[in-house]
């Protein structure tokens, strides 16, 4: 899938579904309009490549791409990926937290043998992170291409997760606050374990939508402005003076 705004050139999406239940979450209908299509092309890769093909099949894997849980999709692994992508996101589509192992180790397979392109992954629940096979390659076999996420909406996330930002180190990590829900305690942040910060507001036209404050990120962008990335969702808040700093290696 092309991406043509923001942080990242594409998205990678091996797996689509997710079990988390966030209330903001925007592919899960996503989900729900794109089921059939998805569908229909998982079935001719399924045919073509010598998979068993018949109605139950094809109605499991339809119902469970439309109902959001985990379901790995085999014609986009790997990515057929466009020449001019420099930057992938891997899983807009789910959160790794369900990804289990064995598809795990396969995706990260490959993005370890892809050297020609960045891959960035993130979780809300970065305990993954201390599980097989994520932490062979965090404690071992370092991946020099991939950058590791974590993702949050409040203070009190952003607090719990600065020990699991340690422990992603040496590796190149990446703090997502997105949506943002509450101004931002920049006392709760730490550079020695974080590379980059990316933060935006919910988007969308929710019910019960938080809106962001201008004051929320005032000392987000004077503290960390060299390493942080605010996107267009905060366009209406900050103007020309919204900030969108990309790190050396990715830039």
């Amino acid at each position: 899938m092309k991406k043509t705004v923001e942080w990242y050139d594409w998205i990678w999406d091996p797996v689509w579904g997710c079990t988390l239940g966030c209330d903001f979450c925007s592919s899960r209908r996503y989900a729900k309009k794109m089921a059939g299509e998805l569908t229909k092309h998982e079935m001719v890769f399924r045919k073509d490549n010598g998979f068993s093909i018949d109605g139950k099949v094809i109605d499991d894997f339809y119902n469970s791409v439309y109902n959001f849980r985990p379901t790995s999709v085999l014609h986009r692994t790997p990515p057929a990926i466009p020449r001019d992508v420099k930057r992938i996101l891997v899983n807009q589509m789910s959160d790794i937290w369900d990804w289990g192992a064995e598809d795990t180790q396969k995706y990260l397979d490959i993005i370890k043998k892809d050297t020609e392109h960045i891959y960035f992954i993130m979780t809300s629940l970065p305990n993954v992170y201390y599980t097989k096979p994520f932490e062979k390659y965090i404690r071992g076999e370092n991946i020099a291409n991939l950058w590791f996420g974590v993702t949050a909406t409040c203070n009190n996330e952003i607090s719990t997760f600065q020990d699991h930002l340690s422990f992603l180190k040496p590796n190149k990590t990446f703090l997502s606050i997105e949506p943002a829900n509450e101004k931002i305690d920049v006392s709760l942040l730490d550079r020695e374990y974080v590379d980059w910060i990316i933060v935006g507001s919910e988007t969308g036209n929710r019910r019960n939508r938080v809106v962001p404050k201008k004051d929320w990120f005032n000392d987000l962008m004077n503290q960390y402005g060299d390493i942080l990335y605010m996107k267009d969702s905060l366009q209406i808040l900050y103007g020309d003076s919204i900030i969108k700093r990309m790190p050396n290696e990715i830039g």
